[in-house]
């Protein structure tokens, strides 16, 4: 009962890969998207041109909703509905391996009485050697869903770089601050649904090959 048990929580734990992952999407990227856009907007050897004298330049800023470019860029919802077409497909065989150590379990309980207790304690040996073998494939199959669904969101995370250098340069933007970074603002400083354009243009669609199970 206790193996039965514990492979139930593995498999739901696998089921819940994706929405771990997707939460997990927009964390600690902020500060990643603002220095990478910082770097792209310096000009080539500005690290050798001299120290400028005089006032610092007037911040002109941009804020983005990182989450939600993540959330409803074309590619990202794309990765999700594949990502959810595999671990539906994962789970099918999850649940019928589920199902044969059930009625294994059944099986082995009624054999209780017939067995001599040497045959009993090397079936059950078995039986719990099997139930081990399930729990490392769900544990492997949540660790290559949440892979590959990471390396997929990746692709998204990888398009925003150059579009926030464009807006840089198209808007003499020299700021783009994360809205998560943001108590207040004017709306109209909010660039989020052009970034979301411009990734939809650069990167429409994302095909994702079958996680990779070990």
């Amino acid at each position: 009962m206790k193996h039965r048990r514990s492979f139930f929580r593995l498999a739901r734990a696998s089921k819940m890969t994706i929405r771990t992952g997707r939460h997990r999407s927009g964390s600690n990227l902020a500060a990643f998207l603002f220095a990478a856009v910082l770097l792209a907007a310096i000009p080539v050897g500005a690290q050798e041109a001299p120290a400028e004298t005089g006032p610092a330049p007037v911040a002109v800023l941009a804020i983005v909703d990182i989450q939600r470019v993540l959330n409803d860029a074309a590619a990202a919802q794309s990765i999700r509905s594949q990502m959810e077409s595999f671990r539906v497909e994962y789970l099918a065989e999850i649940t019928e391996q589920e199902n044969k150590l059930r009625e294994d379990d059944q099986e082995l309980a009624r054999q209780r009485t017939i067995l001599s207790p040497e045959a009993f304690a090397e079936r059950e040996r078995e039986f719990r050697l099997r139930v081990d073998a399930v729990q490392q494939r769900v544990q492997a199959i949540s660790r290559a869903l949440d892979a590959r669904f990471s390396e997929s969101m990746n692709l998204v995370r990888e398009t925003m770089i150059p579009i926030f250098a464009e807006l840089t340069r198209e808007r003499d933007i020299n700021v783009i601050v994360a809205k998560t970074q943001i108590i207040f603002a004017s709306r109209t400083l909010d660039v989020t649904d052009e970034v979301i354009r411009r990734v939809d243009l650069a990167l429409p669609d994302v095909a994702i090959a079958p996680p990779a199970v070990e």
